[in-house]
């Protein structure tokens, strides 16, 4: 019985969730959007974006697809709040950095010279793409296992720790009674205990 209620208790959480996020993430075009989300969410592998329109959980014809792109909005702070907020008090984060480099692409706005993973002796090169700054809830101790919370990218007018604090700083304001712990590798220093 108490699995059966566990369950069912996960089950509305969820529900809720989804319900929030559509009420007040997602702005024009929104039933489109959604529709879009929930495909993704489970469909398998896929090749190109027009494979979404052909889920059966989109059920629209396969242009509004294209047009939830173009005039869709969502609100980002909100969908990192409510997000931040589904994870239980007093845990644990990882505050790391990344690239997505675009070798091909070079008149690509925001893009930046960045460092990235090479088999040189050094251990990296030098190259251009978008800079990105992760958030993530770490749930166990053990495990390579974590779920984002937020994924900004980093502007030309700002350095990734800059861009990091950010976001720690926006986690601790939807989570004002929590005492949560966020873990930085070596590259942030010391500027993450400058948040209180």
């Amino acid at each position: 019985m108490t699995t059966s209620k566990s369950t069912t208790e996960h089950l509305t959480k969820l529900i809720e969730f989804q319900q929030a996020v559509y009420e007040h993430v997602l702005g024009n075009e929104r039933d489109a959007q959604y529709e879009l989300l929930t495909s993704l969410l489970v469909s398998g592998p896929l090749n190109s974006f027009p494979e979404l329109s052909q889920s059966p959980l989109f059920q629209r014809q396969w242009p509004s697809a294209y047009q939830a792109l173009r005039r869709g909005q969502q609100d980002s702070e909100r969908l990192t709040e409510y997000v931040s907020q589904q994870v239980p008090p007093h845990s644990t984060f990882a505050l790391d950095g990344s690239s997505w480099v675009h070798p091909r692409a070079r008149v690509l706005d925001g893009q930046q010279f960045t460092r990235v993973p090479s088999r040189a002796v050094t251990g990296h090169a030098i190259a251009q793409g978008h800079v990105y700054s992760e958030l993530a809830y770490i749930p166990e101790r053990r495990g390579s296992w974590a779920s984002p919370i937020s994924t900004e990218r980093v502007s030309l007018e700002q350095t990734p720790v800059e861009c990091g604090i950010a976001q720690v700083e926006k986690l601790r304001e939807a989570r004002p009674d929590s005492r949560d712990i966020v873990t930085g590798d070596g590259y942030y220093g010391n500027h993450l205990s400058l948040i209180h």
